[in-house]
């Protein structure tokens, strides 16, 4: 087992467990230029066509190089607030299967053991598969709102293009006499691709860059931990105190 794996693996779960090995899977089962789903739970945030944005940073935060949070928001047709170039909008829905070629039962396994502490890690991952977007937005061909959907700081986002998804997910932790267990058994996304559209004054998508996974420097955000600011609160019935 990687020294930093064992030193890192500190406790039996299973779900934390994907962030210490995901990196290593991707470049194993896929390749080196792709974005592992950074919660396993949480991968159907990660699908075709949504967009990611990054948190702002205050210039002291840029000045210490803090990396920024990232969280996937909503698909981007959501944000399409008016269409320039006829057919701009419906293009975001249409799909094409990638034929590639990846290990159809692909299993990582490391087994370790340091001052009597047993630790074992094991990541299964069935039918793998490739889609992406058939086509791209081109420049100026949409005009996006982030704005009144409660993302006001937003001057650039990140389009989720490409995807690899996953049959079935198997992970197995054991420390010892402790195990831990999580599986998804149903298609998911497991690792993703993007590219970078920055927004005009006026609203319009500008030049779009690829963005490549060694220059990809974020601390990911849970959605389960966010709260769109745009979201409806839940409504606080009214007590009244007996006399």
């Amino acid at each position: 087992m990687d020294p930093y794996l064992y030193k890192e693996l500190k406790h039996c779960d299973a779900k934390k467990c994907w962030t210490l090995v995901k990196n290593v899977i991707g470049v194993q089962l896929i390749d080196e230029n792709v974005i592992m789903v950074p919660f396993l739970p949480e991968g159907n945030f990660y699908d075709l066509g949504r967009v990611v944005v990054k948190e702002e940073r205050s210039p002291m935060q840029k000045l210490a190089r803090v990396s920024p949070g990232a969280l996937s928001v909503g698909k981007m047709t959501d944000f399409v607030k008016d269409e320039v170039v006829s057919g701009a909008f419906h293009k975001l829905t249409e799909l094409q299967k990638v034929e590639t070629v990846h290990n159809p039962r692909y299993v990582f396994e490391e087994s370790d053991m340091k001052h009597g502490v047993k630790k074992t890690v094991r990541v299964e991952i069935l039918g793998c598969d490739h889609y992406a977007l058939w086509s791209l937005p081109d420049n100026n061909s949409l005009v996006m709102d982030f704005d009144n959907r409660g993302f006001p700081y937003v001057k650039k986002f990140y389009l989720i293009y490409d995807v690899f998804y996953a049959r079935q997910i198997n992970v197995y932790v054991r420390i010892n006499d402790e195990v831990d267990e999580f599986c998804v058994r149903e298609r998911t996304p497991i690792g993703f691709r993007l590219k970078r559209y920055r927004i005009q004054p006026n609203g319009l998508i500008g030049p779009v860059k690829s963005i490549i996974n060694k220059e990809w420097h974020v601390h990911w955000i849970k959605n389960s931990m966010f709260r769109n600011p745009m979201d409806t609160l839940p409504s606080v019935p009214t007590s009244s105190k007996s006399k």
